[in-house]
C-alpha cells in the first residue's frame, strides 16, 4: 500500500483482490479502509450506487441498535441474501461488521458530483471542496492503476501475440 498526506486528507492506494474489479468496488473497498480510522468518518463518494447500499445498511444498524435487548451476535445480514451472493459481498461483509463494532453514527455517506467543473459549482450542482476531494480520490486510483500498469501491458501484449487465425 503507498500513501499520500495532504493538509486535510489522506490518499492511499493499493492493489485490491477479487475477481473482478469495478469503480463499486474500488469505492466500497476504500470505504472499508477508513472505516479502520479511529475518528468520526464523513465520506464523499461519487458512487451512487455505493451510498444507497451503504446508507441503507447503516440506517438499518442504526435502526437495530435502538432495539433494547438486540446482542449485537443477533444483528445479522440485513440483505436477505447471503453476503457471497451479492455482487462484492466480501467487502459489504466487512462494512457490515465495521459499521456494527464503531457504531453506525460515526460513520456519514454523502454522494458528490464526479468530474465537476466550475459551470458546475456556478450552477450549485457542487462545492469547491468536494470537487477538489473528488479529484484528489480520482487522482489516488490513477496512481492504483499504474502501481499495476506492467502487468496489465503484459496481459495485453500476450492478448495481441495470440494467433489470429488457424490453418485449414
Amino acid at each position: 500500500m503507498q500513501a499520500e498526506v495532504g493538509e486535510h486528507s489522506t490518499a492511499m492506494w493499493a492493489r485490491l483482490k477479487g475477481n473482478s474489479c469495478s469503480s463499486k468496488r474500488t469505492e466500497l473497498a476504500a470505504i472499508v479502509n477508513a472505516c479502520m480510522w479511529r475518528t468520526a468518518l464523513h465520506i464523499g463518494t461519487d458512487s451512487l450506487a455505493v451510498v444507497k447500499k451503504a446508507g441503507y445498511l447503516l440506517r438499518t444498524a442504526i435502526k437495530w441498535n435502538a432495539l433494547l435487548g438486540l446482542p449485537a451476535l443477533a444483528r445479522r445480514n440485513p440483505c436477505g441474501r447471503p453476503w457471497n451472493m451479492q455482487p462484492d459481498g466480501d467487502l459489504w461483509y466487512q462494512f457490515w461488521q465495521a459499521i456494527l463494532a464503531r457504531g453506525p453514527t460515526s460513520i456519514k455517506i454523502t454522494k458528490v458530483k464526479g468530474h465537476s467543473t466550475d459551470k458546475d459549482i456556478a450552477e450549485g450542482k457542487t462545492t469547491e471542496v468536494d470537487r477538489k476531494g473528488n479529484d484528489e480520490a480520482d487522482k489516488a486510483a490513477t496512481s492504483g492503476t499504474e502501481d499495476v500498469m506492467d502487468g496489465l501491458v503484459a496481459a495485453s501484449y500476450t492478448h495481441l501475440t495470440l494467433p489470429t487465425h488457424y490453418a485449414v
